[in-house]
C-alpha cells in the first residue's frame, strides 16, 4: 500500500517535534501499530530496525548495498506515550548509535566475528543453519523496519518528466519505505501479512494532523485479483 503526501507538510511536523523525518515516521509507525492493535498489554515494547547509509561515513566503491542497521524501541506503559515523547525518545537512542565511531565499532565487531577461526572450519550447511536461526531470532525481536531514502533528484531531462517516485522492498516483517521527489513524499508499506489496520491508522494520524493523504493499494487476495480479471 502506498501513501502519497506533501513532503513539506510532514517535514514541518517532524521539525515541530525536533527530530529528523525518519524518526518521526518511526514514531508514527509505533503509534499506528498500537492504535490498530487496540491493547498491547502492560509494558509492551515495540522495536524498529532503521538502516543507515555507510557511504556517508566510510569510502566505498562497491555497487552493492553498504549499510548498517540501528535498533530503536519504545515501551508503552513506561513514562509518556504521546507522539512527541516517542519521537524524542527514539531519537535519543538513534543519534549516539549513528556516529562514525559507533558504527565503526559495530562493523569491527562483525568483522571479528566473521573471521573467528572456529567459524572458518564449520561446514557450510551447518553455518547456514546457524545464521538462519540467528536471523530468525533477530526478526522475532523487531516489530517493524523503517527505511527512508530521503530526497532524490534525477538528472535532466528525466527530472522534468518525473513526479512521484516509489520505493519498496520485500519484507519478512512489516516494512515502511519512504522516498521524496518533486515535493511528494511516498510512504510504501510491504508486509508478509495481510493485515492493514496499522496502515489505516497511520493514514488517519497524518490526516488528523492536517496532512492530505492519497492512498493506492495493490490487489493481493484471490477475490481482489478475480475482480481485476473481470
Amino acid at each position: 500500500m502506498e501513501l502519497t503526501v506533501p513532503a513539506n507538510g510532514v517535514l514541518a511536523l517532524a521539525r515541530a517535534e525536533g527530530v529528523a523525518l525518519t524518526m518521526y515516521l518511526t514514531a508514527l509507525c509505533f503509534e499506528a501499530v498500537r492504535g490498530s492493535a487496540g491493547d498491547l498489554g502492560k509494558n509492551a515494547t515495540l522495536a524498529a530496525s532503521v538502516p543507515v547509509n555507510l557511504r556517508q561515513f566510510f569510502p566505498s566503491t562497491s555497487p552493492r548495498n553498504f549499510f548498517a542497521t540501528i535498533r530503536v524501541e519504545h515501551t508503552y506503559g513506561e513514562g509518556r506515550n504521546d507522539l512527541g515523547a516517542i519521537c524524542r525518545q527514539i531519537d535519543s537512542q538513534f543519534r549516539p548509535k549513528a556516529t562514525p565511531e559507533a558504527l565503526e565499532m559495530k562493523l569491527q565487531k562483525l568483522v571479528r566475528f566473521e573471521r573467528m577461526p572456529v567459524l572458518r572450519i564449520v561446514p557450510r550447511p551447518l553455518k547456514d543453519v546457524i545464521l538462519k536461526l540467528v536471523n530468525w531470532g533477530s526478526n522475532r525481536g523487531l516489530s517493524v523496519a523503517v527505511s527512508n531514502l530521503g530526497r532524490v533528484t534525477l538528472p535532466e531531462p528525466a527530472e522534468a518528466h518525473v513526479k512521484r517516485l516509489l520505493f519498496h522492498v520485500s519484507a519478512v516483517r512489516p516494512q515502511l519505505c519512504a522516498i521524496c521527489h518533486a515535493g511528494l513524499l511516498t510512504i510504501t508499506f510491504t508486509s508478509p501479512f495481510t493485515e492493514t489496520g496499522h496502515i489505516n491508522e497511520f493514514a488517519r494520524l497524518l490526516t488528523a494532523s492536517g496532512i492530505e493523504v492519497t492512498v493506492a493499494a495493490a490487489r493481493v487476495t484471490e477475490a481482489e485479483l478475480a475482480g481485476t480479471e473481470s
